[in-house]
């Protein structure tokens, strides 16, 4: 099979792909109408789905990214934010404010969390200029002393109940859901077993499918032990050594 020329003109596909997506979202921008009164709503879809541009042109640019093992953690994030505009869409206005002040909440309870640090390392805060510029741009859009924390989700229910509202269950259930287990390092062995693992005759294999890591990944899984050598060159000694295993 000819390669001849393949990963230039797939460079080219790619790049003409992300310059018409940033193009797409131009015009969107400039077609939709600005009503001030709405602020808010403006601000979040347009940043989400800015986002989701940005998310997809990077991923479509970085070929290396091309894999079982990053990709999924990149489309994951896509599909939460198609679900959660989908979501917004249907009341763009007072979930639009509930997304942003949300927001709000969680970057008043990280600077909660740097005072904290900073006390523990007795420094003080006028010695450390983040904490009032981060306070400031909080004040800028919704004074702290009004600002909530939100220890809960953002929506007040879960994804999958946002999907249903959104009539995107599907969507939910064949991308959203598989990609959350590769966010988790929990894929399933269909996705796993044939990119990280290989069989092994050793009877140190960890399951009754006699499953190792390949070398790639320098890393041998056995029945309660982890050794960072090879299937193969496991011995009796090894396996009791400190040196070379790590015990569950």
């Amino acid at each position: 099979m000819k390669t001849d020329g393949f990963l230039e003109r797939t460079g080219e596909i790619m790049h003409e792909y992300a310059r018409a997506a940033e193009s797409e979202l131009t015009e969107r921008w400039k077609n939709w109408k600005l009503d001030l009164t709405y602020r808010e709503m403006y601000e979040v879809i347009g940043a989400l789905l800015a986002r989701q541009v940005t998310l997809a042109t990077s991923l479509a640019l970085s070929p290396e990214n091309w894999n079982q093992h990053v990709a999924p953690l990149i489309l994951r994030s896509m599909a939460d934010n198609y679900i959660t505009l989908a979501w917004i869409f249907c009341e763009p206005v007072e979930r639009s404010r509930k997304f942003l002040y949300y927001g709000l909440g969680q970057e008043k309870l990280q600077i909660e969390h740097l005072k904290k640090r900073l006390a523990e390392n007795n420094i003080s805060e006028d010695d450390y200029p983040e904490v009032k510029y981060r306070e400031d741009w909080i004040d800028r859009q919704k004074y702290r002393f009004l600002t909530e924390v939100n220890l809960g989700s953002w929506s007040g229910i879960d994804t999958r109940r946002m999907a249903e509202e959104a009539n995107c269950v599907d969507f939910y259930n064949y991308s959203f859901q598989p990609f959350t287990s590769a966010v988790h390092n929990m894929e399933p062995r269909s996705e796993v077993e044939p990119t990280v693992l290989s069989q092994s005759a050793s009877p140190l294999s960890w399951h009754a499918g006699g499953t190792a890591s390949s070398p790639q990944h320098r890393l041998c899984l056995g029945r309660g032990v982890i050794s960072r050598q090879g299937v193969s060159s496991i011995r009796r000694e090894d396996v009791q050594s400190d040196k070379t295993s790590i015990r569950f």
